[in-house]
């Protein structure tokens, strides 16, 4: 975790220095759409916080299914262990399993 903050750290700290060093207006055009003169500062941190902003997003959709499957595995474990913990409680459970021993065993000559 710890590595994830100084990553993000440095790659903010290089996306500042690089908009500062590029201080020019743009224009912006995309298909039949055009947006005015912007500065490149304010469109490079605009896209920053937007690809960050999707990133987040999508982790957060696989931490959430991830989360669900986890979810549903417990709970499986808890049923299985409540069915392990009744067939081991019942009496002869041990001939259930096809298990012989003790004073059930059975000599076949």
């Amino acid at each position: 975790m710890q590595w994830y903050i100084v990553l993000g750290s440095l790659f903010i700290l290089v996306i500042a220095v690089f908009a500062y060093q590029n201080p020019q207006e743009v224009s912006l055009r995309f298909i039949a759409w055009q947006m005015p003169t912007i500065s490149l500062v304010l469109l490079i941190f605009t896209t920053t916080a937007l690809g960050a902003l999707t990133t987040l997003l999508f982790s957060l959709a696989k931490q959430l299914t991830q989360s669900m499957r986890i979810r549903e595995l417990q709970n499986r474990v808890k049923k299985l262990e409540k069915q392990l913990t009744e067939r081991a409680s019942r009496p002869g459970a041990d001939l259930q399993s096809g298990e012989k021993t003790g004073a059930n065993a059975v000599k076949h000559s």
